[in-house]
């Protein structure tokens, strides 16, 4: 009886772990950018993305040999989000793989912008953060995990832009 009942516990046990994990995949929330916690409560908000466009990439005009390419994420609420990656390589149109935000400009990793307005004259300033792109044939994933430095009234941007990025003017 005590060896049914712990085979039990550990069959329940890796149950749970098995559908925990492939759940969390599954349930993936697709083409949803959420500003949360920013002291700005009209900021704290979903994003629906209507549109996005890449360009590069090319010399970052850095005092290294940097390149940088660009995506640019619209929002059904003129609200808007410019990532500028800076890599050492021009073979490559966007760079795939998880990106740090970069501490300044013309060093590896990335800068971003986000507007949540576009009435806004500055975009919400980032302190730290992480990108991650992959590419499935023309489909492009997006999925952004950003902290709003305090001194933009604090909060994350986190979410998943899920689609084609046109081409912009390089």
């Amino acid at each position: 009886m005590k060896k049914v009942s712990i085979f039990s516990i550990i069959a329940l046990m890796a149950i749970l772990i098995l559908s925990y994990g492939c759940k969390k995949e599954e349930d993936k929330v697709l083409n949803v950018i959420s500003v949360a916690g920013n002291t700005e409560a009209t900021y704290n908000n979903d994003y629906i993305p209507n549109g996005a466009l890449y360009s590069g990439p090319f010399d970052a005009d850095c005092n290294t040999t940097l390149y940088r390419s660009d995506i640019y994420i619209t929002f059904e609420t003129d609200a808007q989000l410019g990532i500028t990656f800076f890599h050492p390589t021009n073979s490559t149109t966007i760079p795939t793989g998880t990106f740090t935000l970069a501490a300044d400009y013309c060093m590896e990793g990335f800068i971003a912008d986000f507007y949540p307005t576009a009435w806004k004259n500055g975009g919400l300033c980032l302190s730290t953060g992480k990108i991650k792109v992959a590419k499935t044939g023309d489909i492009y994933d997006v999925d952004i995990n950003l902290v709003i430095d305090a001194d933009c009234g604090g909060g994350t941007i986190k979410g998943n832009f899920h689609g084609t990025l046109d081409p912009g003017v390089n």
